[in-house]
């Protein structure tokens, strides 16, 4: 039994009963091993001793390796699906489905965003989130640190929280929803919300699984500017056609398509996307 279960680690905790290793209801304030659970765990103690107290004279096997010979191998991890929909003009639908580990933090989740849509995390950003009733920002720590450092005598500044440290856990499942602001110059807004937790998710991560809409350019001013952007692009006889042609390129806009994102994904995740674009400004 693992007594007061709820000082453990949520994540490790549901990953447990996902396994069918832990038995427990949610409110309950104790775990119980079930019976292959239990068979586990002496597996597990009897391969740690073996790694800590060595007396054949042999190479000693590393207790990691241990435990990973004794849990069941493949197993998935719990993850969030969000829907992440930019604000723009009702005929130009502009949204992203994205999977994003559950044991991330909120600046995992806005890095995520920022691939799967077409931003170069240049600018500013926050989250507002409800919390108990109260409107809570997250932001990165330096910003809070400097709205605190500046702040005049009474000013009565908002609650915040640092993106870098917050676990999407503490606020998700419990809040859904969630709006995030990017470059407070062009002003981008995007209506976050949680559509369901995967439990057992086995693949890569983050992804994108859905979507429609192209999305802006980084700073085309807007969604003004992404309007007029798109009319000019569209049309030949435009006087700044070849030129918001040549320069959307050099920002990498692309028509939506379901694989460029996720191809845009998975080289943001692996620096690629950073060489493409030196590469691509190498003039």
């Amino acid at each position: 039994m693992l007594r007061a279960w709820k000082s453990y680690d949520w994540n490790t905790i549901d990953r447990l009963v996902d396994d069918g290793l832990v038995s427990a209801s949610p409110r309950a304030k104790s775990a119980y091993l079930t019976d292959e659970g239990r068979v586990r765990a002496e597996e597990v103690v009897r391969l740690l001793e073996r790694a800590f107290e060595d007396d054949s004279g042999g190479e000693s096997q590393d207790p990691d390796s241990a435990i990973d010979a004794a849990l069941p191998q493949g197993r998935g991890i719990k993850v969030f699906k969000f829907r992440v929909e930019l604000r723009l003009w009702p005929d130009h639908p502009c949204w992203r489905e994205i999977l994003v580990p559950a044991s991330g933090t909120f600046i995992d989740l806005h890095q995520s965003i920022q691939s799967a849509f077409l931003w170069w995390d240049y600018h500013l950003m926050h989250f507002d989130v409800i919390v108990r009733g109260r409107t809570v920002e997250v932001t990165y720590e330096d910003m809070i640190q400097e709205r605190e450092d500046f702040a005049v005598v009474g000013e009565v500044l908002p609650e915040m929280r640092a993106a870098e440290i917050l676990p999407l856990s503490d606020i998700f499942p419990r809040c859904r929803t969630a709006v995030y602001e990017y470059d407070y110059g062009d002003g981008w807004e995007h209506d976050v919300t949680l559509v369901e937790v995967i439990r057992n998710y086995r693949g890569e991560l983050p992804v994108c699984t859905a979507g429609e809409g192209d999305a802006p350019p980084e700073d085309v001013g807007g969604p003004g500017g992404f309007e007029r952007f798109l009319r000019a692009i569209a049309d030949p006889d435009d006087p700044e056609h070849e030129f918001l042609q040549g320069w959307g390129w050099g920002q990498f806009f692309e028509p939506f398509s379901l694989d460029a994102v996720s191809r845009r994904m998975r080289a943001w995740r692996t620096g690629e996307l950073l060489e493409e674009w030196d590469e691509r400004h190498a003039y």
